[in-house]
């Protein structure tokens, strides 16, 4: 197979996985965005129940402090009719008692069962709020790597070459951190020169300073001879 058809179907295959990656992200990113919707709905609808819930726990106390408040009363009227030494009327009083007690037994079981209710939409809620912020980080986070891609994308295309297709983004970091430890590596060097016996006798002479030429020694002159000796 010719490089440039090489180069073709290289490049095409970077495209097409760009493309089944940009599939995938818009799949997970419509997911996401349905599961906020989904959660933020649940969420709506929780907070109208806690109110409800409320609004019934606030009724239900105010049955319960009405009740308190009657049956302190009608005790009271017992109270009398016994000092009074109506026994007759203590009884029918007392019997009032009696129903006011057990009205009052029933709206403190209500006001602890909307209490409970109330605080079971309050976790809910909290739940629920707990999970649309995570989904919402989520979401930023994949729409955050989403742009990038394209800005990457973006500037493959930009990129001068003789490709007759735009680089994908992650081709292009492929191919240069596969260039890079190619670029990094140093050039080879020659190997030194083993230096012959010449090479050191002329390499020491150079350095060694020239000494002074001793003088020449000459024959002494001989005396010339007196006559009649």
């Amino acid at each position: 197979m010719n490089h440039p058809l090489k180069k073709l179907l290289s490049t095409l295959r970077g495209n097409v996985e760009e493309i089944g990656n940009a599939v995938l992200g818009n799949k997970a990113l419509r997911l996401l965005d349905e599961d906020i919707r989904q959660t933020d709905l649940a969420l709506h609808r929780t907070r109208l129940e806690a109110d409800a819930a409320k609004a019934r726990r606030i009724h239900a106390e105010d049955v319960a402090s009405k009740g308190q408040a009657k049956l302190r009363e009608q005790e009271a009227v017992v109270a009398t009719h016994l000092a009074d030494g109506k026994p007759g009327l203590a009884r029918r009083a007392a019997q009032k008692v009696v129903e006011i007690e057990a009205a009052l037994r029933e709206a403190r079981r209500i006001l602890t069962e909307c209490q409970r209710t109330e605080q079971q939409f309050n976790h809910a809620i909290e739940q629920l709020e707990q999970q649309l912020r995570r989904l919402r980080h989520q979401s930023d986070t994949l729409k955050a790597a989403e742009s990038l891609k394209l800005a990457q994308a973006s500037v493959a295309m930009r990129q001068p070459g003789s490709a007759p297709y735009p680089e994908p983004a992650q081709a292009s970091v492929r191919r240069k951190k596969a260039a890079a430890p190619q670029a990094a590596r140093p050039k080879p060097q020659p190997p030194p020169s083993v230096p012959t016996i010449e090479d050191v006798l002329s390499r020491v002479d150079k350095r060694t300073p020239a000494r002074p030429a001793k003088p020449r020694r000459t024959a002494p002159t001989p005396k010339p001879r007196k006559e009649g000796k």
